[in-house]
């Protein structure tokens, strides 16, 4: 299982595992994928709760978007109630948080060996961005790489700027290794919920890196983001030009408009057209 068999997903929306209200609201949402969140945004008192919560959601929703659940760590003490609630869940795919190595995906692929489940490894420690490759290669249910930038900042002791500047070895490093094994790479989320500029920034930064989505913390955050993964109608209008230009020449390079037109750039261009397809496919009314 690998990126070019999933549809397109920009936006993947965390929901605390534990407040059905704001489960119904996400699920609902324009996101292209739900998180529920076992992990940080639920108390050790309340890990019960939010499995049974997520047992109910899963249980009646009956719509279409890509639902995870963000477990704890393989290394905590909640992962051995989380497997056991899981047997009776049937979600989309389980994010993994800290994943440090092959080892952490190995009770999930043992434990459900019949279910045909999405591993979507957070690499947010030093250990884990190391070993990425190892993790990325080490089921075929790996369907993604996510970074987690503030973990991440936290083990390292990086400080961050505005521009986030000091993360691009860790980001580059995900976004080249889920490229080589046909993953998607999902960026960390922003930190701003008011300043959509600041999110959108933060969106299209990851684009720029390569990037095929990005993580959300709040239903606000996801029209900037869409529009940050979405290329605009001028681009696919411009791919589109070169693309029948490239089937008119039959021809292995050519040039065109002043650059050098090969197979990398038909390529580039073919995945925009992909992408603008299926941003106006998953828009309600047209719209991102």
């Amino acid at each position: 299982m690998n990126m070019h068999s999933l549809p397109w997903r920009r936006s993947w929306l965390f929901v605390p595992g534990h407040e059905p209200r704001k489960i119904e609201r996400a699920l609902s949402s324009a996101a292209d994928a739900v998180i529920l969140d076992w992990e940080d945004a639920v108390l050790p008192q309340d890990k019960a709760k939010a499995r049974s919560c997520t047992h109910e959601a899963c249980a009646s929703y009956s719509g279409n978007k890509s639902v995870l659940i963000r477990i704890n760590s393989p290394r905590s003490e909640s992962f051995a109630g989380d497997l056991r609630a899981l047997r009776s869940i049937q979600p989309t795919g389980i994010m993994i948080p800290k994943c440090e190595s092959p080892d952490d995906l190995k009770d999930m692929t043992a434990s459900f060996p019949d279910q045909e489940l999405w591993l979507v490894p957070l690499l947010e420690t030093p250990r884990g961005v190391l070993r990425a490759e190892e993790i990325a290669g080490a089921s075929n249910r790996v369907a993604g790489l996510a970074f987690g930038a503030h973990d991440f900042a936290a083990t390292t002791g990086i400080h961050p700027s505005e521009n986030e500047l000091e993360f691009l070895m860790a980001r580059s490093r995900i976004v080249t290794v889920a490229r080589a094994y046909g993953l998607a790479a999902l960026d960390s989320p922003a930190a701003a919920l008011e300043d959509a500029r600041a999110v959108q920034q933060s969106a299209a930064h990851a684009y720029r890196l390569g990037f095929t989505g990005k993580l959300a913390i709040h239903p606000t955050q996801l029209e900037a983001i869409h529009a940050a993964f979405a290329p605009s109608a001028e681009e696919a209008r411009e791919a589109e030009d070169l693309l029948r230009q490239a089937e008119s020449r039959q021809a292995g390079a050519f040039s065109w408009k002043g650059q050098m037109v090969d197979k990398a750039v038909l390529e580039k261009a073919r995945a925009i057209m992909q992408r603008f397809q299926a941003a106006k496919a998953s828009a309600p009314s047209g719209k991102n």
